[in-house]
């Protein structure tokens, strides 16, 4: 067998041995962030008040598929997250005896859907192992505020009301404290 040859198969034979040993490497570890571990619902962070809707997708060998789904899952979580939110607000406002039921489902509602529409998907982790992609809708304080102060279809009278309330809500939630904390289950 010429020289050549046996060269040849040398590299092969490590080319291969190389090839092996990274198959049977240490396995995929995915770092989840820690809201991936949270509930959704209303928390103080290191970055101010805000309200989380967290969103989970599976079951599709589509990445873009599930990015969509989880993501659109996180603002659906958000919209619940905010309904009970105001639904909380407008009873310690005092604004629900001045409606009648579905009057006050509908601006409630009508609420809802300004602030979703302001939050945003902040994050969105894959964990390849599980073919799993989980999202982070945020919305903070200050922008549902902003969103709540431009409902002209709420009463003035109630809507500061409703504005000191949720300076209140969140005074309480404060406290010092920098780790996330859930006020609502």
């Amino acid at each position: 067998m010429p020289n050549h040859f046996k060269y040849l198969l040398d590299l092969r034979f490590w080319l291969a041995v190389i090839m092996l040993a990274g198959c049977v490497g240490a396995p995929l570890t995915v770092e989840m962030p820690p809201w991936y571990l949270q509930d959704s619902g209303a928390y103080l962070t290191t970055n101010g008040r805000v309200f989380h809707g967290i969103g989970e997708a599976q079951g599709s060998s589509s990445a873009t598929l599930l990015r969509a789904a989880a993501a659109n899952r996180a603002r659906k979580q958000m919209a619940q997250v905010l309904d009970l939110y105001v639904s909380k607000l407008f009873q310690s406002a005092g604004a629900m005896p001045a409606l009648n039921m579905e009057q006050g489902e509908q601006v409630i509602g009508a609420l809802v859907r300004s602030a979703v529409k302001q939050s945003v998907i902040s994050d969105i982790k894959s964990d390849p192992r599980k073919a799993q992609h989980h999202a982070l809708c945020q919305l903070d304080l200050e922008t549902f505020k902003q969103v709540l102060a431009s409902q002209t279809h709420i009463d003035n009278k109630a809507r500061t009301a409703m504005l000191a309330e949720a300076e209140h809500v969140h005074a309480l939630l404060a406290g010092g404290q920098t780790q996330p904390n859930r006020i609502y289950e």
